[in-house]
């Protein structure tokens, strides 16, 4: 990342090197930055695989991933822009999760909706308040798991759909 940096590397990504949509995720800053997100991720997602599958986990990581590095590319266009973390992806894990719940009418539903627009709003303030952390990384994951997550609510309900779904993104992010 640092020799990125002085290096001047335009952008998380280019129409040569689409991979870095994603690759960006696999790499981290330090121990403490893979352990939170990796603590975050397993939290997150354990409750979206109990309510989905892991085909849907994976879809909303690798959308959120890639619509985190493209909402920075867009808002930053013309910087240099070093990605790194999974935390785009774990948004949208979140995103999807999210999705879910506002469709529930539950109490549990309400109390978890509740939960994550709270966490994501400290998210963003952190994105805004830390330097080097990306705002636009953190919310474009956010919308790719809220995308992925509302486009599966309209696709049928078969395990099928999910873990095609995930055997693609697993292909893409490999």
């Amino acid at each position: 990342a640092v020799a990125a940096f002085l290096l001047g590397v335009p952008g998380p990504a280019g129409a040569d090197a689409w991979w870095r949509f994603l690759s960006y995720a696999f790499v981290h800053g330090n121990l403490l930055h893979i352990a939170l997100n990796a603590w975050v991720l397993f939290d997150i997602g354990r409750l979206y695989e109990a309510r989905r599958s892991w085909g849907d986990l994976i879809a909303a990581f690798t959308l959120g991933t890639a619509m985190g590095a493209y909402l920075t590319q867009v808002a930053q266009a013309g910087q240099v822009v070093v990605l790194v973390g999974a935390s785009g992806g774990v948004l949208g894990v979140a995103g999807a999760l999210l999705a879910d719940v506002l469709r529930g009418r539950g109490a549990a539903d309400r109390a978890l909706t509740r939960s994550l627009v709270q966490w994501m709003a400290l998210i963003a303030l952190l994105s805004v308040a830390v330097p080097g952390v990306s705002l636009w990384g953190h919310v474009g994951g956010v919308v790719g798991g809220l995308l992925w997550g509302f486009a599966r609510q309209g696709l049928p309900k078969t395990r099928r759909v999910s873990d095609t779904a995930g055997g693609l993104s697993l292909g893409l992010l490999a």
